[in-house]
């Protein structure tokens, strides 16, 4: 895993065409690769890592994981493929995408590779008629230096003038907003406010909606919990909470990931979320949710790693995951994600009797690169 993330790193630092390439064909290589060695959680980290290179010459290879609906191409594999060609963007992905998207009675559904596949091809299609309407490559994390920012600014100059040179526009912008009751974009709605950008390096999997600035935390957190909603509009919540950052939204965040019965998807995604926000108020509800033997093994997964991000509670943290690590009778995927967990924290310099060993200097050191190679890492926290 710390090769694929290395490689990563490489990738986006290196001028050379041919070096990227390279680089995505031996990630697209590792990825076919089933043997028993290349685990599925190993596996599903490089259909991750692919994704977040927004490479195209990734797509064939992610298609052919997606649709490989083989006893020995775990879910969760197939399920980050999915997620990944929606990060890459590709239009013509879709086809493949809404293949994947099917009914309960159909041969080979999954209700996670459907669920998967239908919010990869609403945010592919949501990408596409963004960068339509703005005639630029749309990007979150790169907000402000595609302009918009600038964008918002004229949008909301431009409805002002409108407002002043007819006051009928009162009227059809409270009827816009009854159609969007649900805090669904209008159609002249911004991409995203400045404000609600992301302080990530990650290419999520949806949008924060700049509809919910307005919005309180606890309202967000009802509306993610809210399975009257799609589940697209769920994630936009979800990721406006992040976003928003704090304690409190981390409660909310945490809530969800216990309580909710709809949606492993959702749940995974929660407990990632909560990796990246490494607070210590999530401890309880990731715990919880890794102890429980019967929620999907990719939700557990999430919450092993996230539990391995909270740098505050570690000592807490540590005995949690030491105990999943050495359970011989705990799922396979359990077990690897608890131990990747503990060899993140040791790798990053969380756990103290490492750091009780090493001068002040090299302590301060060690916690320099320590950031650095988080950013770089599962969760993708700007330093």
């Amino acid at each position: 895993m710390r090769s694929a993330y290395h490689l990563r790193s490489l990738h986006a630092s290196s001028p050379s065409p041919s070096t990227r390439s390279l680089i995505t064909s031996a990630l697209c290589t590792a990825l076919g690769d089933k043997c028993p060695s290349n685990s599925a959680l190993i596996r599903h980290e490089y259909a991750y890592v692919l994704g977040q290179l927004r490479d195209p010459q990734a797509v064939p290879s992610l298609e052919a994981t997606l649709n490989d609906g083989a006893e020995d191409n775990h879910v969760m594999v197939r399920h980050e493929a999915g997620e990944a060609l929606g990060a890459i963007g590709r239009e013509s992905s879709l086809e493949c995408l809404k293949g994947q998207i099917k009914d309960v009675d159909d041969v080979g559904y999954s209700v996670e590779i459907s669920q998967t596949c239908q919010v990869a091809y609403d945010f592919i299609k949501w990408k596409v008629g963004n960068e339509n309407k703005n005639n630029k490559v749309f990007g979150i994390e790169n907000g402000i230096e595609n302009g918009i920012e600038n964008n918002n600014i004229n949008n909301n100059n431009n409805n002002n003038n409108n407002n002043n040179n007819n006051t009928n526009n009162n009227t059809n912008n409270n009827n816009n907003n009854n159609k969007n009751n649900n805090y669904e974009e209008a159609e002249d709605a911004p991409v995203a406010c400045a404000c609600m950008l992301s302080p990530y390096d990650s290419h999520d999997p949806a949008p924060p909606n700049p509809r919910h600035v307005g919005v309180s935390t606890e309202k967000l957190g009802e509306m993610v919990r809210d399975e009257k909603l799609e589940l697209f509009e769920r994630y936009k919540c979800m990721f406006s909470l992040r976003n928003r950052g704090g304690e409190e939204a981390v409660v909310e965040l945490g809530r969800t990931l216990v309580s909710d019965t709809s949606s492993a998807l959702l749940r995974h995604e929660i407990a990632y979320v909560m990796g990246q926000m490494q607070l210590g108020v999530g401890l309880e509800y990731l715990v919880e949710s890794l102890t429980r033997k019967d929620e999907h093994s990719m939700v557990r997964h999430e919450a092993a790693e996230a539990l391995g991000a909270i740098e505050e509670r570690w000592e807490e943290a540590e005995v949690v995951l030491r105990g999943f690590r050495d359970d011989e009778e705990e799922d396979v995927i359990v077990r690897e994600s608890a131990e990747v967990a503990l060899d993140s924290a040791d790798y990053f310099g969380f756990n103290p009797t490492v750091e009780a060993t090493t001068t002040t200097t090299t302590t301060t050191t060690t916690f320099k690169k320590t950031k650095e190679m988080i950013s770089n890492g599962h969760f993708n926290v700007k330093v």
